[in-house]
């Protein structure tokens, strides 16, 4: 599944990447881990070295974290945190649980995640849910964009990520009014 994803998406990531000159990721949710199929590096970007393929990175301090944790139930949640904390990375960084509740339940009733400045304080990430035909989110699609560009385009970014889950999404079968 993850091989038919892959190829689904990379051709809507190099399409963004075209567009954009930005960053793009995507991520599955795997033993509580956020894990990275498919990277493609802006061309204008700083460097992203946190994220390489098959990387596993915490998920409450990444937009794609988010966005997976937000469409599992609360006690997985609960779960993934007992087996691994809150870690903290910079300032901005989510480390209380309820707090991370409350964020979540944003993201699904908004249905896009960000991370300003969670992981690395300069950077921002905009990240999108991706559903298969039984609407189940599976992925997540991300940008991740310096500070000073994102702060000026946010709405472009978050946009533009949003309508490439959307694409992926109906390429992976999914009807649902939802998306």
């Amino acid at each position: 599944a993850t091989t038919e994803l892959r190829t689904v998406a990379r051709p809507v990531m190099e399409q963004l990447m075209h567009v954009y000159q930005e960053t793009l990721h995507l991520a599955i949710l795997e033993k509580g881990m956020v894990v990275y199929l498919d990277k493609l590096e802006g061309r204008q970007t700083i460097r992203v070295e946190l994220t390489g393929l098959g990387t596993h990175l915490y998920p409450h301090c990444s937009g794609l974290g988010k966005v997976l944790l937000a469409h599992l139930p609360w006690a997985c949640v609960e779960d993934i945190i007992k087996a691994q904390g809150l870690p903290r990375f910079t300032d901005q960084t989510i480390v209380e649980a309820e707090a991370l509740k409350t964020e979540l339940a944003r993201v699904r009733e908004r249905g896009y995640a960000y991370d300003l400045g969670e992981i690395i304080p300069d950077l921002r990430c905009v990240a999108a849910p991706i559903r298969n035909y039984a609407d189940k989110v599976i992925a997540a699609i991300s940008m991740s964009v310096p500070a000073y560009r994102f702060d000026r385009s946010r709405d472009t970014y978050r946009n533009a990520t949003i309508h490439a889950g959307k694409l992926i999404s109906n390429h992976m079968g999914c009807t649902a009014k939802t998306i």
